[in-house]
């Protein structure tokens, strides 16, 4: 099973939930016709009492407005202010289009519901001429499939540069150098050291080694 945050992982293959909304559609919509709770699902038409007219669910708008072209319509998939449009016919043709206000995620239906009528030339607010007592809207999810074979070696090249990285400013490198020369009493002996972090930071450590040297004539330098 797929749910957010926690990805299907087939063989390597993964199935992400990437997005979802509303779709235009209902499973099923209840309407209070006069004293009659109907139950409808898409397409289905209903007689309008003391109307010479049916009814039929057309569409599902999550967030109802009015388009450029004066019609009912959805500004986006968000699910704000949902609208159930109802087509209104008289012998088979359309008269008038119904948008009828439905009830939204973060509460219940008003108990005096927007209604708005739509026909040819404008729309005008109403009073609805039944009630929406519930619809449930068909959902969608989005769903992407990745599959990464490299991911392994990814995995493998990020862990080796950590280790580098941690070798480089944890385990710093010294060197330590000496010349030796003929010299009028014997041989002479220069020592010299290098460090990557720094000659402070070498001091000390170069100190330790070479004060107490058996074969030191003299101390060695600060600079060193």
């Amino acid at each position: 099973m797929v749910r957010v945050n926690q990805p299907l992982d087939i063989h390597h293959i993964r199935f992400y939930q990437a997005s979802w909304g509303v779709t235009g559609m209902v499973r099923q919509a209840v309407l209070k016709i006069g004293d009659r709770t109907v139950p409808l699902t898409m397409k289905q038409s209903f007689p309008i009492p003391g109307q010479p007219w049916t009814g039929r669910i057309e569409a599902y708008l999550p967030n109802f407005t009015i388009g450029a072209n004066g019609e009912p319509t959805t500004a986006n998939l968000e699910w704000k202010n949902p609208a159930l449009l109802i087509g209104i016919y008289s012998k088979e043709q359309k008269i008038a289009t119904l948008a009828l206000q439905a009830p939204s995620p973060t509460g219940p239906i008003e108990d005096e519901p927007w209604a708005m009528f739509f026909i040819q030339g404008g729309h005008v607010s109403t009073r609805p001429p039944f009630k929406l007592v519930s619809a449930q809207p068909m959902l969608f999810s989005g769903i992407q499939v990745n599959y990464d074979p490299g991911f392994p070696i990814v995995v493998a090249g990020v862990l080796s540069m950590l280790a580098g990285l941690l070798a480089l400013f944890y385990l710093h490198q010294r060197r330590v150098m000496v010349f030796m020369a003929p010299d009028a009493d014997g041989v002479r002996m220069d020592v010299g050291a290098w460090s990557s972090r720094g000659a402070q930071e070498f001091q000390s450590e170069f100190k330790k080694l070479f004060v107490d040297w058996p074969l030191a004539a003299v101390k060695p330098s600060e600079g060193a």
